[in-house]
């Protein structure tokens, strides 16, 4: 706010009053009054009309720089509606009702998409875990028949249960802090249950996998980290070459210890590097794959995130993908 917009804001008022002033002069001086009397009178509305003006511009003058000094320190500027003072002046406190009835409004409209939100979620989580019911009936029939064939079928089952798992923990994936558990775990224990895990498909496509060199402690969420692990571990059999290696170890750092989880599959292509953990990015491999959906790293990316853990890739194309995960040290965590 500046002195010469306020005038200009206010040259109605005050052109009125230069008027009044005006006319006061000469209806005084037409009632033969001195020109000391007049000059006093005059110079008391004058000095009244001064001080007021003084004041009003003060009160807005600190009343609106307080605003931008608390909008300046809020990362959503959004929520200034939630801390502004009401106002001393008419027009202010009829944009403070306007701007508190907005707030209200605006408040009751994100309350209502967050429980939708939140029935769609709890809806999601209910049909993931109902529907591994029948997936393990179907697999429990596989193995007891043991139909000749069924090999195949197996592998599509194990794709059903990963795409199952990639929907159960995008929908929790906003509510990570209500769901997860820090401890801290020997970190190895951990690789190998997730290479375990992928055993099959991995034995299936003759896969070698070296884990010999995980070391060290870190405070993680085994269940949350396992499912990081299990994308990274899935991308590498989905893009590999002929005799897949993937190659697990880490590196302890002054305040971290790095996980890095490398295979010498197709790679990424350069300028696709920057761009693989954007949700549905596939990128020039995906496009050639019919199985990619663009949401494994994308949710490694966001779970990391919400864990506090740092996740980067590095890749040749058709040499091989590094995928690199910051995990705080004990002690500093």
């Amino acid at each position: 706010m500046s002195l010469l917009g306020y005038l200009s804001d206010k040259k109605v008022l005050l052109g009125l009053h230069a008027v009044l002033v005006v006319t006061l002069y000469f209806t005084l001086k037409a009632f033969m009054m001195t020109p000391a009397a007049i000059g006093f009178v005059l110079l008391l509305i004058i000095t009244t009309d001064l001080v007021y003006v003084i004041y009003d511009v003060f009160r807005r003058y600190t009343y609106y720089k307080n605003i931008e000094s608390v909008q300046d320190t809020l990362d959503k500027k959004y929520l200034i509606a939630e801390v502004v003072e009401n106002p001393s002046f008419f027009e202010a406190q009829v944009m403070f009702e306007l701007l508190q009835s907005s707030l209200k409004s605006m408040n009751d409209e994100i309350g209502m998409h967050q429980y939708a939100s939140k029935e769609y979620r709890e809806y999601i989580e209910a049909w993931v875990h109902e529907i591994k019911s029948p997936i393990a009936a179907v697999r429990l029939m596989m193995e007891n028949d043991q139909i000749s064939g069924t090999s195949g079928l197996a592998d599509e089952m194990a794709r059903i249960e990963e795409y199952i798992e990639q929907a159960l923990f995008y929908a929790r994936s906003t509510q990570l802090s209500n769901d997860y558990s820090i401890k801290t775990v020997e970190l190895r224990p951990v690789v190998n249950e997730v290479i375990k895990k992928k055993a099959k498909s991995l034995i299936g496509i003759g896969a070698s996998v070296d884990t010999l060199g995980v070391q060290g402690l870190a405070p993680i969420d085994t269940k949350w980290f396992q499912f990081i692990l299990g994308q990274i571990v899935s991308n590498s059999i989905k893009y590999r070459k002929e005799n897949l290696t993937i190659k697990i170890w880490t590196r302890q750092c002054e305040h971290s210890i790095l996980l890095y989880i490398e295979d010498n599959g197709c790679g990424i292509a350069q300028k696709d590097l920057e761009n693989v953990f954007n949700m549905g990015f596939v990128g020039v491999n995906g496009r050639k794959n019919s199985k990619s959906t663009g949401l494994g790293l994308y949710l490694c990316k966001t779970l990391c995130a919400k864990m506090s853990l740092a996740i980067g890739v590095e890749s040749i194309e058709s040499q091989f993908t590094r995928i690199t995960i910051s995990l705080p040290m004990q002690n500093n965590y």
